[in-house]
This record gives structure tokens, C-alpha cells and sequence, in this order.
């Protein structure tokens, strides 16, 4: 994965002419905060974002409360945590994790993900995210989340590989 990707003009080139939209927020169909549970470390976690906001914390209990929690709910409080004392140098892994454990060969969104060819995946955002994502405003952006979904999508398509093999 090249993190350093920050490409306005090649953002642009391919951004679309319009967004879906969900009340006031991009939605991106692979998006974090999408209702879709993921078992990790003896949990069921309501989405990803739980899983990861959750991670951001050593405190067990505080760890634990964000699987009870909705996706907003979590993410909000994950920016009030103390942070773990290696977050920086982990958090890429944390999400990585999650995507492999929500995105695989067998089910619904594993597949979703295979369909996209090598189309590129960006995370379009109306909020200024641009290390997760690209903002539709500037176009600026490292489009970590979607260049952690394009790389799972290669695993996925290594993985058929070796089964056809």
C-alpha cells in the first residue's frame, strides 16, 4: 500500500458526478459505520468503527462498552479516550484487521468487494477526513481505508486463487 498517496488531480479524474447520500454524510457502501457485525477478540462488534474506536483504549471494560454502542455512538466516544500509547503505530493494523474479519471469500460483502474488479476505491467524504479518506471538497486525501480495501480485495482474489490452484 503506498500511503503516500495525496493526488487531487487523480482524485478528481475519477471522483463522481454525483454522491449518494445519507441524511447529510457520503455514504460509501464499505463505510465503517455500516451496521455489520464483526467477531474479534471475543466479541461481537456492532460495526467496524466500534471494533476500532474500541481498540484505541487498554482499559478492558472501556474496550468492552464499545460493542454495546452504535456506530455514532462509539465513534464519538472514541475521540474523548486516552489513547493507548502506541495508537499511531498501530491503528493502520487495527483497521486491517477488522476489514479482513468483515471483508471474506464467503459472505455478502467479501463478495460486494470482489465485484469492484480493479475499479479504485476511494472513501469520498464530506467532512474533511483525509487521512482515512479523500475529501470531496479539495480532492485532497490518502485514502487509507480504501487503499486497505483494495488490498484485501487482492488477498481475497490470492486466497480463489490458491483454492482453484
Amino acid at each position: 500500500m503506498d500511503l503516500l498517496k495525496n493526488r487531487p488531480e487523480a482524485y478528481k479524474a475519477i471522483a463522481p458526478q454525483e454522491f449518494e447520500m445519507r441524511g447529510k454524510w457520503i455514504d460509501n457502501w464499505f463505510s465503517n459505520m455500516v451496521p455489520d457485525p464483526i467477531y474479534i477478540e471475543g466479541f461481537i462488534w456492532p460495526s467496524v468503527e466500534n471494533y476500532y474506536q474500541g481498540s484505541k483504549t487498554t482499559d478492558f471494560s472501556l474496550h468492552a462498552n464499545f460493542a454495546i454502542m452504535t456506530p455514532s455512538e462509539a465513534k464519538n466516544k472514541g475521540r474523548k479516550v486516552n489513547l493507548r500509547p502506541n495508537w499511531e503505530e498501530i491503528k493502520i493494523d487495527v483497521m486491517r484487521k477488522a476489514l479482513r474479519v468483515k471483508f471474506t471469500r464467503v459472505n455478502d460483502q467479501g463478495k460486494k468487494l470482489m465485484a469492484t474488479g480493479d475499479d479504485t476505491l476511494v472513501e469520498w467524504n464530506n467532512w474533511g477526513d483525509t487521512f482515512w479518506g479523500v475529501d470531496v471538497r479539495s480532492y485532497l486525501g490518502f485514502n487509507i481505508l480504501g487503499n486497505l480495501l483494495m488490498d484485501r480485495r487482492a488477498e481475497l482474489k490470492r486466497e480463489l486463487d490458491y483454492i482453484k490452484a
